[in-house]
């Protein structure tokens, strides 16, 4: 199973790549929370203008976010997932 999920992730992340590479423009999001255990999480979300000119989503990552949770240290983090996308 995990390797089918596997899969299926890199196909959906090419087609989203692809996507991407259209977009004149990107707005990111970053979205930060703490679970219930004290485990603080961090997301990040790319808003681009489709082919259709509608307002698309594609989620770029959900990461554990074990740092202080400063400007510095967040802009590292968004700047990291960013370059997993390229």
């Amino acid at each position: 199973i995990k390797e089918n999920g596997d899969e299926k992730y890199a196909k959906e992340k090419e087609k989203a790549k692809l996507e991407l590479d259209k977009a004149s423009a990107v707005s990111l999001t970053a979205d930060m929370w703490t679970s219930i255990n004290m485990d603080a999480y961090l997301a990040i979300t790319c808003h681009y203008i489709n082919g259709e000119d509608e307002l698309a989503t594609v989620l770029l990552g959900v990461e554990h976010f074990e740092e202080s949770h400063t400007a510095e240290n967040l802009a590292h983090a968004m700047a990291k997932q960013m370059e997993e996308w390229q």
